[in-house]
């Protein structure tokens, strides 16, 4: 099938083993693949977080100027080599099963075109491709109220709401020509739920990954308010084209790795 054959070749981006099918928890559509175990990184930069790594583009001299040639942008961002990145855990990423009493993970990984990004000297999405991408946690600032006023006249209060995101992008694989394939990456937590609850604000995603060119990409994307939804949301997205390594999810206090090894699943439906 067309997704065992994406599956396949996100392996060989990822570096990954070759696809498996999944346990039989999963349904049989499902496909797999590894990445490698998680071990703490030696000789690598390290961010404690997403902003921490937007802070170091900002160091950097911020993302492509309007008259930067790509050289000259690619030159600077290439001081991002090799990194690992800590990122806060969604609650809504957690899974508890009621019977077994186990928990995992599982995080959508969705085509980053459809956030804005863009293979360089194209206008739009390509879509024959898709960017597979890690969504890191954002950070979000109520700016406050504002009065709107729409094309009639009516004014209203309206809130306005601004945040950066953080993409992890994958190099492109060919996308399905007919029906929906999902992504997600998931892996088994070890650990109870006791000790999940104790150590919830200590657990973090870590991702080790090597930066490659394009290195970043920056989109402003605007969402205006509206009758039903009075909040203006403006999204500065951050893609970072990179090759995985490894992730696992550890414990920033302790250094214990609660997963070592996560997987990219391929559901086909």
């Amino acid at each position: 099938m067309k997704f065992i054959v994406m599956a396949a070749c996100a392996a060989l981006l990822f570096g990954c083993a070759a696809p498996q099918s999944m346990r039989a928890q999963y349904a049989p559509s499902d496909t797999y693949v590894d990445l490698r175990p998680y071990v703490s990184p030696v000789n690598v930069a390290v961010y404690q977080s997403p902003q921490a790594l937007l802070k170091k583009v900002a160091d950097l001299g911020g993302p492509q100027g309007k008259m930067e040639t790509n050289n000259e942008f690619n030159a600077r961002m290439s001081a991002l080599g090799g990194s690992v990145i800590f990122s806060e855990i969604n609650d809504a990423e957690i899974r508890f099963n009621q019977e077994t009493g186990a928990l995992s993970y599982a995080s959508d990984m969705p085509d980053a075109q459809t956030f804005g990004f863009m293979e360089k000297g194209r206008g739009t999405a390509d879509p024959g491709k898709l960017y597979v991408a890690i969504r890191l946690k954002g950070d979000w600032q109520d700016k406050g109220e504002f009065v709107g006023q729409n094309a009639f006249g009516a004014t209203a209060a309206m809130r306005e709401v601004e945040g950066r995101r953080v993409f992890l992008v994958s190099p492109p694989m060919p996308g399905p020509r007919l029906g929906i394939v999902e992504v997600s990456l998931v892996t088994d937590l070890k650990m109870s739920a006791a000790e999940f609850k104790a150590q919830r604000e200590n657990l973090r995603l870590a991702v080790i990954y090597e930066s490659v060119p394009n290195y970043l990409q920056y989109r402003k994307v605007v969402a205006q308010a509206t009758i039903r939804n009075r909040q203006e949301t403006t999204a500065n997205n951050y893609f970072f084209s990179v090759k995985l390594a490894a992730a696992g999810i550890v414990n920033i206090k302790t250094g214990q790795i609660y997963a070592d090894k996560l997987r990219v699943r391929f559901n086909a439906f």
